[in-house]
């Protein structure tokens, strides 16, 4: 019988945040002289996770990265090279919990005004008008990967703490962190959400 039914509660994690893991890859094939050659297998995994278990309280607000990656395929090793391009775009709008994350200092470039409103819920529906300040890199000092953009070896994670079943390899290699972002909602639990690319080692 199959082994179909896998119960989320159950997952193989080291991490006890975890509200969501996603994963997608596929492998590069190319047909030269009526053979196919084979390239590397990528992909993508996005993670969403509880930043704090604390209640938020204050304004709405949330805070954004995203990290460029180059990545070069070595086909005569059969290994894909990621190279950092630094520290990345980033934005934080309204409020945000500042001991979990920030724009690094003198990193700041502009600020302006963000406004989101609908009514399609009902003309009393409420409205955001905020300040959108945008900088280079960010710091995130929350769980489960706390990181600095402006430090490349902050910026990747290894694949088992993630997820590792018992008694098996994982077969991703390093995650590395392309994009972030965090939400503080009043009332709710921060939430992050990580964008990783990597290899399948």
């Amino acid at each position: 019988m199959a082994d179909c039914c896998k119960i989320a509660g159950y997952f193989p994690t080291e991490q006890d945040r975890l509200i969501s893991v996603d994963s997608k890859s596929g492998t590069s094939v190319v047909e030269i002289g009526g053979i196919l050659h084979e390239g590397s297998t990528q992909g993508v995994a996005t993670v969403t996770a509880y930043a704090s278990f604390d209640f938020y309280v204050g304004c709405a607000g949330s805070a954004q990265v995203n990290i460029p990656w180059m990545t070069r395929y070595d086909c005569d090793n059969d290994q894909v090279h990621f190279i950092f391009k630094g520290a990345g775009q980033s934005s934080i709008i309204g409020d945000v919990d500042t001991s979990l994350v920030r724009i690094p200092a003198n990193n700041e470039v502009i600020s302006y005004r963000h406004v989101k409103a609908s009514s399609a819920s009902g003309p009393f529906s409420l409205y955001n008008d905020d300040l959108q300040r945008d900088g280079y890199g960010l710091i995130y000092n929350g769980p489960p990967w706390a990181f600095n953009t402006t430090i490349e070896s902050s910026c990747v994670i290894q694949g088992n703490t993630i997820y590792q079943p018992a008694g098996e390899t994982l077969e991703w290699g390093p995650l590395y962190i392309h994009s972030f972002s965090i939400n503080f909602n009043p009332g709710e639990l921060p939430v992050a959400t990580y964008g990783f690319v990597f290899t399948i080692a």
